[in-house]
């Protein structure tokens, strides 16, 4: 049998039918074969086919053609039985809408309304849960994906010791699609909204920083630029610097059916430290390329740019 919600569901369905009832009760009292049972119920062979294919696991067929109990299925009439037998020997009935119905019956279906309802509850806790989750890890796969494609960008400026525009769009355009993916990852994932924010206003920070660049250098005509030492020194610092919010996303990260993301709190706390630190390296790329610096002023979730005169 696999989770409590499949065995509540067998149940449930072996219980919702009075003709499977009946097959249930018919088998209790001894094995039976399917011209046996079907002589008792007095139903055509196709509509018992479904009955006892809708009793899957709580009746076996042995090697003499007869269906017997299996031990779930003797466990499952033995639920019934408790539900119905208190009230048999009185023989007790309710009035509703002007019908006698019997108690035992009233209390089989509050029995079968209650599997039934547990079983929803169960299943759809779990599918909110896991789409919940599924949602995260994607939204995680992306900002990790984006800051992987930036780290790369800034690598291979560093290989060719030029910075092209083209180069700095791709940049700018990664950290904007991060930013937006760890909005939500705050968003979804509470426990560790701080560092998600962190790691957002970080890359906020680096996709102003490579408009400005590539506003400096469209003013001047240039496609491309060869870096200097000290601009070198501060995209590689950056390239480290991301390198180390990078480890905040988890390795171990599962989707599907059964997803699963699990976090190294020390990774992240190390990434968001970095992020934080980030400033540091941003405020010496700006000197280096000699542009005046833009600061964020968080306001709620959006962050706003100010241009410094100074």
């Amino acid at each position: 049998m696999g989770s409590e919600e499949d065995t509540y569901n067998v149940i449930f369905h072996a219980l919702k039918h009075p003709i499977r009832r009946r097959i249930l009760r018919r088998l209790d009292a001894q094995p039976t074969t399917f011209t046996g049972i079907l002589n008792e119920l007095g139903i055509d062979n196709g509509l018992l086919n479904y009955h006892l294919n809708n009793l899957n696991e709580l009746i076996t067929k042995g090697p003499d053609e007869k269906y017997r109990l299996s031990e779930f299925g003797a466990a499952t009439l033995s639920l019934t039985k408790r539900v119905e037998e208190p009230v048999k020997p009185r023989e007790g009935t309710l009035n509703v809408f002007g019908r006698k119905i019997l108690v035992s019956w009233v209390l089989a279906f509050i029995v079968v309304v209650l599997l039934s309802t547990n079983v929803y509850l169960a299943y759809s806790i779990r599918t909110l849960s896991n789409d919940e989750t599924n949602a995260t890890g994607w939204t995680l796969l992306q900002a990790r994906g984006n800051i992987g494609e930036s780290i790369n960008t800034l690598n291979a400026a560093l290989d060719e010791g030029r910075l092209e525009l083209g180069a700095l769009n791709v940049l700018q355009s990664d950290m904007m699609q991060a930013s937006r993916h760890l909005r939500i990852a705050s968003i979804l994932d509470g426990k560790h909204r701080e560092q998600w924010n962190t790691l957002r206003q970080a890359s906020d920070s680096l996709a102003q920083a490579s408009q400005q660049i590539m506003g400096k250098m469209a003013s001047s005509g240039d496609t491309w630029i060869e870096t200097s030492f000290s601009q070198e020194l501060y995209l590689e610092r950056i390239s480290e610097d991301l390198e180390r919010m990078w480890t905040a996303f988890p390795e171990e990260l599962v989707l599907g059916s059964s997803p699963r993301i699990v976090y190294d709190e020390d990774q992240m706390t190390e990434a968001a430290m970095a992020a934080m630190e980030f400033d540091g390296s941003l405020n010496g790329l700006y000197e280096a390329f000699n542009i005046g610096r833009s600061f964020s002023i968080a306001f709620g979730e959006d962050y706003f740019w100010v241009e410094d005169d100074a």
